[in-house]
């Protein structure tokens, strides 16, 4: 196809696809999102079905102004900011088999999740705990 010189631009509409959540192990995931990226146009795949496959979101200050966008990204979970309490809620959502995500961004907050380990380690980090 001629483009007569001109760019063309597309952009994945994620509401079209459908990312099957039973592909996601249950557990504590922990996504290191830096707090500039946009929700959900810059996620990847591989974030985006985790966070589609939330029982519990728990979000840290750094993305407390995006709470409204992680329903763009259509989890349909409970949302929580980040505390010690939510953390065992994590746990608890994890022992019973679903999926718990702690969003976070590791250049402005500081968080400890024991046993956790790296799945991914590109522009958004991914980890297992």
């Amino acid at each position: 196809m001629r483009t007569s010189g001109r760019r063309i631009k597309y952009r994945l509409l994620f509401q079209n696809f459908s990312l099957d959540a039973s592909e996601v192990e249950p557990g504590v995931y922990l996504l290191d999102i830096p707090a500039e990226v946009r929700i959900p146009g810059d996620l990847t795949f591989r974030a985006f079905s985790i966070l589609r496959s939330a029982r519990l979101l728990i979000y840290t200050a750094s993305h407390a102004d995006k709470k409204a966008l992680f329903k763009l990204a259509r989890c349909t979970c409970s949302i929580k900011p980040y505390s010690e309490d939510a953390i065992e809620e994590a746990r608890g959502v994890a022992s019973l088999g679903y999926v718990a995500v702690v969003v976070y961004d590791s250049r402005r907050d500081e968080i400890h999740i024991p046993n956790s380990k790296p799945l991914s380690t590109v522009y958004i980090n991914i980890k297992h705990s």
